[in-house]
């Protein structure tokens, strides 16, 4: 996506609506904040101009100026928006593949090794003699299945058979025979899924540790390999091993005996 493409939301869950930062540094006539001034069913039709794209500082990925023609200006992820006639081309690389057919049952499986089997053949690659700490690493081992970020000393955080831990311990010879590294797609789901179990999910309010309290405005993930920070909806949910809480409304009761206006509580009690 470039300059000047014509373009429609898809989805306004992946809006930024107070990247003041990032609203100054893209040219933004209001740089503090930038909401939607419409009803929702106005964006289903309505055709926007990019004026400019910039890659997000933490995890990666595209985000996008629009401009419509009422001269409305939103900041958006790129997976949040699709090309206004135009042409699309369509491409599936070797990490979706491998994903697909981890997730896939057995007739699937068969059915992407028939399809692309490029895509499932092993490179000769130097063989690494120690895992790799900060890495995630998938393996399966006796029937036990293992997605786990490396610590260093046999320990990691992760998925065990498919249970989030933040102590998993390990003998590291064992789990470092037959290992390879996840790929971004294989992470990035499994941590979604864990997120959803969660409760993550739009209108949801979290207590970040970079901006503080914050509304997920929807559902969609966007996790960082480098930064190991996932993001859903605009805001932080995950980063290097830890989860951001959730910000849970009291009852109405608790708030008349206890505390006589609104506040939100996660263990201890948070005002919003």
């Amino acid at each position: 996506m470039k300059v000047n493409d014509k373009v429609k939301i898809g989805n306004l869950g992946n809006l930024y609506t107070t990247y003041s930062e990032m609203f100054e540094r893209l040219g933004f006539k209001a740089t503090i904040e930038n909401y939607p001034s419409h009803v929702d069913d106005y964006y289903k039709d309505a055709i926007f101009t990019v004026f400019a794209v910039e890659k997000h500082p933490h995890f990666g990925n595209p985000i996008v100026a629009i401009r419509g023609e009422d001269g409305e200006e939103l900041l958006i992820g790129r997976e949040g928006l699709r090309l206004h006639k135009a042409a699309i081309e369509f491409t599936v690389d070797q990490d979706f593949i491998l994903a697909a057919h981890t997730a896939a049952c057995p007739l699937w499986r068969s059915k992407l090794q028939s399809k692309f089997p490029d895509a499932f053949k092993q490179e000769d690659k130097p063989v690494e003699t120690e895992m790799l700490k900060n890495v995630w690493y998938i393996h399966n081992f006796f029937g036990n299945d293992y997605l786990i970020n490396y610590q260093g000393d046999g320990k990691g955080y992760g998925f065990y058979n498919g249970s989030w831990g933040k102590n998993w311990h390990f003998g590291e010879q064992r789990i470092h025979q037959g290992a390879r590294k996840a790929t971004l797609a294989e992470i990035e789901e499994a941590l979604r899924e864990e997120a959803i179990k969660r409760g993550y999910g739009k209108d949801v309010v979290v207590k970040t540790t970079r901006r503080g309290l914050q509304k997920l405005l929807g559902d969609q993930v966007a996790y960082g390999l480098d930064s190991n920070y996932l993001a859903m909806g605009g805001a932080g949910i995950f980063e290097a091993g830890e989860w951001y809480p959730i910000a849970k409304r009291v009852t109405a009761q608790q708030l008349e005996d206890a505390f006589g206006g609104p506040v939100y509580v996660d263990n201890d009690v948070q005002e919003f």
